[in-house]
């Protein structure tokens, strides 16, 4: 991974800080526009949360077989404090995530992670999940991308993110049409409190006998 983690930034691996600061900058109702308009998830779906951080995406997911995996351990253990009876949590590097998952998904999501990584760890992201996904699956990602015009103050902030590779959301797209057939790009500059910018893609594992849901 690619991103900045000393002086201030370090507090954020303090589960505590990290999701107090969620609270303050996001929008109330973030996270459930996130998950009801692009993840849509059903009763039984199998979820795996690829950078889950300390799980907090579970309140909102409803009654699904969850899998999260993230690299930071406190991370981790938090949300197996939290949630570890709704869910398994799994010390691990997105960048190798075949080397933790054993079984198949209905739902892949990546969220705030694909501007922690670069190109080659992305493309290594996309191939493992088109690999999990079941047939008519699909990988979600959420992260902060460049736009043009854009807010001073959205360009300022995601300059100052921990993750060092923001990209365009042509270049986000790109990558994932390298693993994905069908992929749909989403830009809103709605989900925070102060101005900034995110890039949302739902890229589907397609086959001939495969509907889309």
């Amino acid at each position: 991974m690619t991103q900045s983690l000393g002086g201030l930034y370090s507090a954020l691996r303090l589960p505590w800080a990290y999701s107090a600061l969620q609270r303050v900058i996001a929008r109330k109702d973030a996270r459930r526009v996130f998950v009801d308009r692009y993840v849509q998830p059903r009763a039984g779906d199998r979820v795996i949360d690829i950078g889950c951080g300390p799980g907090a995406m579970l309140d909102y997911l409803g009654e699904v077989d969850y899998v999260g995996l993230d690299l930071d351990p406190n991370y981790i253990r938090s949300a197996s404090r939290r949630y570890g009876n709704r869910g398994r949590f799994i010390h691990g590097d997105a960048a190798n995530i075949v080397d933790h998952i054993d079984a198949q998904a209905d739902i892949v999501l990546a969220v705030a992670l694909l501007h922690h990584l670069d190109d080659a760890q992305a493309r290594s992201l996309f191939s493992a999940a088109a690999k999990f996904l079941v047939p008519g699956g699909r990988l979600v990602t959420l992260d902060c991308v460049w736009t043009v015009p854009q807010n001073p103050i959205a360009r300022f902030l995601i300059a100052a993110d921990r993750g060092k590779n923001t990209r365009t959301s042509a270049a986000y797209s790109a990558l994932a049409h390298e693993s994905f057939s069908t992929v749909e790009v989403h830009l809103r500059d709605d989900l925070l409190r102060l101005p900034y910018d995110h890039c949302i893609m739902v890229c589907r594992k397609l086959e001939s006998a495969a509907a889309v849901r």
